[in-house]
């Protein structure tokens, strides 16, 4: 399970499969402080 930082409130509420390219993209985007 991915944790929530990850993953917007608004992902979390369509509940769609997110892929690899769009975790990095909100990784860089919105929660640029948790980003590896």
């Amino acid at each position: 399970m991915l944790p929530d930082l990850a993953i917007t409130p608004l992902d979390r509420d369509i509940h769609r499969p997110i892929s690899v390219a769009e975790l990095f993209t909100i990784g860089i985007g919105p929660s640029s402080s948790h980003t590896v």
